[in-house]
C-alpha cells in the first residue's frame, strides 16, 4: 500500500512544531505583567479609614450633645449633628437646644416626639444665625421648630403635626422648602425676605403660611385653616399657590405684591385680597 499523503503530515508536524517553539521563546523574553514578588522595606501603611472619616458629623446623643436643665439635648459648637434613632423629648424640656450659629441637623429620617415636652428644636438666642435642618418628623410639643428671630434658617424635608404652637418658626432671610405643617396653630411663619417653596400647610388652627415683606411664596398649598391660608406682607411675591377651604381669606397680600397662576376657592372671606399697588395674574 502507498500512502501519498504522509510527506504533507510531516510537513504540517514539523510547521507546528516550529511555531510553537516560537511562540515559547516569545514568552521567555517578554516582560512579566506582575509586580516585584519582594515587598520595599518598612512597615506596611494602612488603608482604613477612621469612623470620622467615614461619618465625619456629630451624633447627637448624650455623650456628644448632654442636655441640661431646660433641654434633652444641647448643642454648643457649629457643625454637622444627625439623629441616629428616633427620640422622645422629656416633660418640661426642650427636645435638642441649638447654642451656637453654623449648626446643621439631618434627622435622618427619624422623629422627634413632644408629647409634654415643649420645643422639638429650639434656639437658645437670637444672636444665632445660620441653621440647617432637614430630613425627618416632629409630632406633638408646644411648638415644632422655634427659631425665634434667627435669621439665615432653612427647614427642608421636615414634617410637623400637632404643635400646640408654631410650626415653623424663624427670622428673616429664611428658607423653607418641601415641608409638611398639619394641625399645629400656625404652620409656618418668617420674617423678611424669606422664600417658602413646595410647602402644604393644612389643618392649622390659625394662619397656614405668614410671611413678612419681600418674601417669595411659590408652589405651596394651605387647605382647611383656621386663618388665612397665605398671608404675605408687602412687596411680595405668591405665584402657583392653591388655598382652600380656609376660615378666613385664602390669600392676602400686602401692597406692591405680584400674584401670578394661584387657585383660590371656598374660603370664609376673600379669596384673594391684596393692598394697592399689587398687580393680580392669571389666577381663579
Amino acid at each position: 500500500m502507498i500512502h501519498l499523503a504522509r510527506p504533507f503530515q510531516t510537513a504540517l508536524l514539523l510547521s507546528t512544531l516550529t511555531l510553537a517553539a516560537a511562540i515559547g521563546a516569545a514568552i521567555a523574553l517578554s516582560p512579566l505583567a506582575a509586580g516585584p514578588l519582594n515587598p520595599p522595606a518598612g512597615s506596611v501603611a494602612s488603608t482604613y479609614k477612621t469612623l470620622s472619616e467615614v461619618e465625619p458629623r456629630i451624633a447627637i446623643n448624650a455623650a456628644n450633645t448632654p442636655g441640661d436643665a431646660n433641654s434633652v439635648f444641647r448643642i454648643t459648637q457649629a457643625g454637622g449633628y444627625y439623629l441616629t434613632a428616633n427620640m422622645l423629648t422629656t416633660t418640661g424640656k426642650n427636645g435638642i437646644e441649638i447654642a451656637a450659629s453654623g449648626v446643621t441637623i439631618d434627622l435622618n429620617g427619624f422623629q422627634i416626639g413632644s408629647f409634654g415636652g415643649l420645643a422639638a428644636i429650639v434656639g437658645s438666642s437670637t444672636a444665632l444665625e445660620r441653621m440647617v435642618i432637614r430630613n425627618g418628623r416632629i409630632l406633638g410639643g408646644s411648638a415644632g421648630i422655634s427659631l425665634t428671630s434667627i435669621p439665615g434658617v432653612v427647614v427642608e424635608n421636615v414634617s410637623i403635626e400637632s404643635c400646640s404652637g408654631y410650626g415653623i418658626l424663624a427670622g428673616d432671610d429664611a428658607l423653607i422648602k418641601e415641608c409638611v405643617t398639619l394641625a399645629n396653630t400656625v404652620g409656618i411663619s418668617t420674617n423678611l425676605r424669606s422664600i417658602i417653596s413646595y410647602c402644604r400647610s393644612c389643618d392649622n388652627s390659625s394662619d397656614g403660611i405668614w410671611t413678612q415683606s419681600d418674601s417669595v411664596i411659590t408652589g405651596c398649598v394651605c387647605v382647611d385653616n383656621g386663618g388665612v391660608g397665605v398671608s404675605a406682607g408687602n412687596n411680595c411675591t405668591v405665584s402657583n399657590c392653591s388655598a382652600s377651604g380656609n376660615a378666613l381669606s385664602g390669600i392676602g397680600a400686602g401692597l406692591g405684591s405680584t400674584l401670578t397662576d394661584c387657585a383660590s376657592r371656598e374660603n370664609g372671606f376673600d379669596g384673594i385680597s391684596t393692598a394697592s399697588g399689587s398687580t393680580i395674574t392669571n389666577c381663579a
